[in-house]
């Protein structure tokens, strides 16, 4: 169960399962082993009980592509006990025995992460010894890892060291570093040396940043002759800074073979930022030129564009044509800008015709549109014929349009006739919109019959509101009614806020009932706001009980403010057992900046801090 809860694979091998087990009994269970302990630990926990179902289950190992193929038999925790061991042991640490265990058996590819997780426990020589054993295996991500653990203490040329010796050994990843800590130490020579060693292995980006980090400093010659050397080993992302250095540098068709050859490659990034280059200078044709070249390469975006340009030019069928044809290719904004321009610029009788056509397409966004003008112009049923027809497309944005609308010219009946059309089809936003409109009239009449509505369709927020509301005129029976039937619904914000008012009315056992609820819901806001109002009161042991109650719940900032709280108090011994116990749980990160002082070696398994190492 632990192997699975720190994100071990799957399929555990045998000899792990077997050493790992020692210090998870005590001395007298571990002596009196039978000899043949394992065979019938195995046979008892891979023995099929309801049904097929076991505890431990042998498997087939199949192994990726540079994968380590196990050397024995592995074996699989069934799921209900994974799911139980994240539960029940999340705030424990596993045993020394486990972590030897997982450095002895476990392939090197697992390590990295285990290594993270131990990490995490502040179990920091642990977490070395496992990141080294995986970063001397070639694990990138294990030996960034050590190199942050060299750094943390101050020992930067260990950490060079380190990222040398795995360059040395063709770590790619580690040459990058590399290359970067060189430049910006003025070793330029050897930085590009090791970048260009980098790019003949196949791998061209330190190169290119180093290319980036060159022109950014001024270095324009010697950022485009590096970036030139990337593209050259075939580095498409290094064709677009290399085709704008061209292009301002006035070598346009340069410029222009480079941008083609990104789109050959279908990366029309560059030609497309050329077009535009082109288009803000004024020189249309030369735009439209470089965009169908992109389009051609499949780019819509590019068609968009094109279709706007022609549009301006007056030719209206090609960019419709063009509009079109990025839309039988699954993208939309070229017709959505094309009608936007027309209705803006010569109206919406330009526009109708283009958005009935893409309405009869399918385009939902269109039927919006043309519910809304038909709105406007006071053709109501067709407005709601298409904002129903939106709504069966599965877009109710045109029926809580016209409910604004209708709320807005006072048609109360209309307006609660299309939000209930669009409760119906999952938005309840238009019926709460409702609620809020009649409590400002104060009609609460109406304004109840409509949280209901809304609640009946899943909505209890309107339900809260409106017993705030109810709260701040005074009605506190109505208040008390409708807080209850939202919470009653486990809406999250109705029972904090009930649970606060029963704590305040001196109902202390019913609003920690009430905040208990909340936490199995998986919010903790109500524990610690309960503990915050003891704490307040001078009732810190009450306090205390709750925000631990909030931490068994899985709340990190109730441990830290338990963990503040006794440092606060100057009891040292019980702010560190709440630190072990975050450190137990994961979360050594959140206290380290604060409390690592307290352990500057980290800790061992069993919690006690760790000897120099």
């Amino acid at each position: 169960m632990d192997a699975r809860r720190l994100s071990l694979v799957l399929q555990l091998p045998q000899d792990f399962l077997e050493h790992a087990a020692a210090d998870y009994l005590t001395d007298d269970e571990y002596g009196n082993l039978a000899d043949d302990w394992l065979v019938q630990a195995l046979k008892e926990t891979s023995s099929p009980v309801h049904g097929n179902l076991a505890l431990l289950r042998r498997t087939r190992t199949r192994v990726s592509s540079g994968g380590t193929m196990p050397s024995g038999p592995v074996y699989r925790l069934a799921d209900f006990l994974e799911q139980l061991g994240y539960r029940e042991r999340q705030s424990l640490c596993p045993p020394d025995s486990f972590w030897q265990s997982a450095f002895d058996f476990l392939p090197p590819d697992d390590l990295a992460d285990l290594g993270d997780a131990a990490e995490h426990r502040f179990r920091l020589r642990w977490a070395w010894l496992l990141w080294s054993k995986a970063a001397e295996a070639g694990d990138s991500t294990a030996l960034a890892s050590l190199v942050s653990m060299y750094e943390a203490i101050g020992d930067r040329e260990g950490a060079e060291d380190l990222l040398q010796q795995a360059a040395e050994a063709g770590d790619s990843q580690a040459s990058a570093d590399l290359v970067g800590r060189w430049e910006d130490a003025g070793k330029h020579d050897e930085a590009e040396r090791l970048a260009r060693h980098i790019a003949e292995r196949g791998d061209t980006r330190a190169l290119v940043d180093l290319a980036s980090k060159r022109a950014n400093a001024g270095k324009q010659e010697s950022g485009q002759h590096l970036m030139q050397q990337a593209a050259d080993a075939g580095d498409i992302a290094a064709l677009l800074p290399l085709a704008f250095w061209r292009d301002d540098a006035g070598e346009r068709e340069e410029a222009e073979r480079l941008a083609r050859q990104a789109a050959d490659t279908d990366d029309t990034t560059a030609l497309m930022l050329l077009a535009q280059r082109r288009e803000a200078a004024g020189e249309r044709e030369e735009a439209e030129r470089l965009a169908r070249q992109a389009a051609d390469a499949d780019d819509t975006t590019a068609l968009m564009w094109l279709a706007l340009w022609r549009e301006e030019a007056g030719d209206s069928a090609e960019a419709e044509r063009l509009a079109w044809q990025a839309a039988d290719a699954g993208d939309t904004h070229a017709l959505a800008n094309l009608m936007l321009r027309r209705e803006l610029s010569e109206g919406r009788q330009s526009a109708e015709p283009l958005m009935r056509r893409s309405a009869e397409a399918g385009i939902v966004a269109s039927l919006m549109m043309l519910a809304v003008w038909a709105e406007e112009a006071g053709d109501r049923g067709e407005a709601e014929r298409l904002a129903r027809q939106a709504a069966d497309a599965g877009n109710t944005k045109a029926l809580a349009t016209l409910v604004e609308r209708r709320i807005r010219a006072e048609d109360w009946e209309s307006a609660e006739r299309l939000a209930q059309q669009a409760a119906d089809a999952g938005n309840t936003t238009p019926l709460a919109t409702l609620v809020e409109q009649r409590i400002r009239a104060e009609d609460w009449e109406s304004a109840e019959r409509l949280a209901q509505q809304a609640a009946d369709a899943g909505n209890t927020d309107a339900l809260y509101s409106l017993a705030v509301k109810r709260a701040q005129v005074e009605d506190h029976e109505g208040a008390e009614r409708l807080m209850r039937q939202a919470a009653d619904s486990d809406n999250v914000v109705a029972l904090l806020t009930l649970s606060q008012w029963r704590e305040e009315t001196g109902d202390r056992s019913e609003a920690e009932r009430l905040a208990r609820r909340v936490s199995e819901l998986g919010n903790t806001n109500g524990l610690q706001t309960l503990a915050a109002m003891r704490a307040q009161a001078g009732e810190l042991g009450s306090a205390e009980r709750l925000l631990q109650e909030a931490a068994d719940a899985g709340s990190i900032s109730a441990l830290l403010e338990i963990i503040k709280r006794r440092a606060q108090a100057g009891d040292w011994k019980g702010a560190e057992h709440f630190m072990r116990r975050a450190a137990d749980s994961g979360l050594a990160l959140f206290i380290q900046p604060s409390y690592g002082h307290i352990w500057p070696h980290g800790l061992e398994p069993d919690g006690t801090p760790t000897e120099q190492w």
